[in-house]
């Protein structure tokens, strides 16, 4: 009889899992992440730990999200750890990790989900995980992690708000799978929860420090954009530039905005002067 009963579970856990919807719906949930592409973020993952101690999450890799499900990897990831309340940023790769929590991250780097970072947020459903990853080897994407923390925030918004409109993809949250006892000596965290504080001074190094082979920002921007750009900092106003261009001092607004998600940057004044400081 117990037999019987630990082979039907684990039929049930991998029907569960083959027929998963971040698995099957797979495409609709990369085309919900595709901005952060334009931050050289390729990988996205949500998890959500429900008050009832279970795991549920959705992901833009299927074979990852397949791989991490069989082989439990729930029960050693960074939710597993014990987190100080007030810890809301983890930059991975300034954790040590240990055991099977160790292995998790070497498969998952040789699955190309590099420089891990998650933000974690608490709510009245349960903690919220959420993990951004890139294809890219540098190590400085953990500064464009840093400063754009108001992007990225903003972005698990949306995330949640399009996963609440589709039917099948807001069925991952149903979907919810036992976590064992907590793992927490898997992981040595280091706080940084005094990032505010550092922002400012981070992005300045970014600027000063990275060539536009990395951020590459002229070829993320469209002709349009490029020519508002190049209109503003001459000194035209916003409406002599939608004078200029014959579009409408709200279109020219669109695309002040546009590019400041697509540079990661927080204000206008900085935009101008990166651009001027890379112009030659």
């Amino acid at each position: 009889m117990l037999l019987f009963k630990s082979i039907k579970n684990r039929l049930f856990m991998t029907d569960s899992i083959i027929s998963h919807p971040t698995i099957t719906y797979a495409n609709d949930v990369v085309e919900i992440c595709k901005p952060l592409l334009n931050l050289n973020i390729s990988y996205f993952s949500h998890v959500l730990i429900h008050k009832d101690k279970t795991f549920s999450a959705i992901g833009t890799c299927p074979a990852n999200s397949e791989h991490y499900l069989r082989k439990k990897y729930y029960n050693h990831d960074i939710h597993m750890a014990n987190l100080d309340n007030n810890e809301k940023h983890i930059v991975w790769d300034s954790i040590q990790l240990s055991g099977e929590s160790a292995q998790m991250l070497k498969e998952s780097d040789e699955m190309g989900h590099q420089h891990i970072f998650t933000m974690v947020e608490k709510n009245e459903v349960g903690t919220n995980y959420f993990h951004f990853a890139t294809h890219l080897q540098d190590e400085r994407i953990n500064q464009v992690y840093i400063s754009n923390l108001d992007i990225l925030a903003t972005f698990t918004e949306y995330f949640r708000e399009m996963v609440s409109k589709s039917i099948e993809l807001k069925k991952c949250y149903d979907i919810k799978f036992k976590l064992d006892q907590p793992n927490a000596q898997n992981f040595k965290i280091h706080n940084l929860d005094n990032l505010e504080n550092s922002r400012r001074q981070l992005l300045l190094e970014i600027h000063k420090h990275t060539k536009p082979d990395f951020i590459n920002f002229k070829s993320k921007l469209s002709q349009r954009e490029m020519d508002c750009l190049n209109s503003l900092i001459r000194g035209r106003t916003a409406k002599e530039t939608a004078v200029l261009l014959k579009i409408s001092y709200r279109t020219v607004e669109s695309h002040l905005e546009n590019i400041k998600f697509k540079l990661g940057f927080k204000y206008k004044r900085e935009i101008f002067k990166y651009f001027i400081d890379n112009e030659s």
